[in-house]
């Protein structure tokens, strides 16, 4: 599932947008169920920030 994996990322995301002086907004309300490769998908989304 790959909500698990990017609310663990979205601290280490947060902290690298504050010091960039950036903004991030987390907002899975209505995310859908999707099963990720958890590797895969934290070396993808680490990759877009």
């Amino acid at each position: 599932m790959i909500l698990p994996i990017i609310e663990s990322l979205y601290p280490m995301i947060l902290a690298d947008a504050r010091y960039s002086n950036k903004q991030v907004k987390l907002d899975l309300e209505d995310a859908p169920l999707v099963y990720v490769d958890e590797k895969e998908i934290r070396q993808l989304i680490l990759n877009l920030t």
